[in-house]
C-alpha cells in the first residue's frame, strides 16, 4: 500500500485534474513510455494504474480498465537493468570502521557479513543464532510494520564466521526484552530498550 501511495505520488500527480473516464489507453501507454525513457522501470507503475482502474471496473465507475493489453513497448521494458555490484571488501571494512562507534554497528554488521535482506535483519533473533554450528536460520522478514516469512516463504541458513559469531556473542549477551509487535515473541537482535526493532530509517547513514 505504502509502495503504490508513492507512486501515485510520484507519477500520477500529471492527472490530477482529469476526470477518470477521461484517461484513455493514450494517456497510460503515453506516460509509461516517457518514464521507461527516463530510465525507469516502469512495470511496477503499469501494475499500479491497472490496479486503480480495475478497482473502477468492480465499482462500476467505467466498462473496461484502459490499462489493459498496453502492447509490448510498454510491457517489455528495453532498457538493461544494471547489475548489481557488491561493495568491495576494503569498501566495507572502512565503513564498519567509521560506523563501529554507532548504535546501529551490529546491525550494519550483519548485513555486511551476511548478506541478509533488511527486513530479515530486523527481524533476526538471538534464538536464530547457533552458535555451535555458526549459523544463522533465517526464518522472518519484517517489512512496513508487517511479520511474515523471508521471500518465497523459504527459511534457509546461513554460515557465519568466526569473527562475526565472536560479535554476535558478545552483543547479544546483553539482556533485552521480547519483541511485543511479532506473533512469536522473540528476543530480536537489533532492537530497542524495549524490544522492539529498530527503524531502517533511523539506521540510515
Amino acid at each position: 500500500w505504502k509502495g503504490y501511495r508513492n507512486l501515485v505520488k510520484l507519477h500520477l500527480r500529471c492527472w490530477a485534474n482529469l476526470p477518470v473516464k477521461e484517461i484513455t489507453k493514450a494517456h497510460i501507454t503515453k506516460l509509461l513510455l516517457s518514464k521507461q525513457e527516463q530510465g525507469l522501470n516502469a512495470n511496477n507503475l503499469r501494475v499500479c494504474i491497472s490496479a486503480i482502474f480495475q478497482y473502477a471496473v468492480e465499482r462500476e465507475l467505467l466498462q473496461m480498465n484502459p490499462a489493459h493489453a498496453l502492447g509490448k513497448a510498454v510491457r517489455n521494458n528495453t532498457i538493461p537493468k544494471k547489475q548489481a555490484q557488491a561493495l568491495p571488501k576494503a569498501d566495507r571494512d572502512r565503513f564498519l570502521e567509521v560506523a563501529k562507534d554507532s548504535p546501529y554497528y551490529v546491525f550494519y554488521v550483519v548485513l555486511l557479513k551476511t548478506g541478509m535482506r533488511l527486513g530479515e535483519a530486523l527481524a533476526l533473533a538471538v534464538e536464530d543464532i547457533n552458535w555451535t554450528t555458526k549459523q544463522i536460520h533465517v526464518c522472518r522478514n519484517l517489512t512496513h510494520g508487517d511479520w511474515g516469512s523471508p521471500k518465497s516463504n523459504r527459511t534457509r541458513l546461513i554460515n557465519i564466521s568466526p569473527q562475526l559469531c565472536e560479535v554476535l556473542r558478545a552483543y547479544c549477551a546483553t539482556p533485552r526484552k521480547v519483541c511485543q509487535l511479532c506473533p512469536e515473541k522473540p528476543k530480536l537482535v537489533c532492537c530497542d530498550k524495549h524490544g522492539n526493532p529498530i527503524s531502517p530509517d533511523l539506521a540510515r547513514i
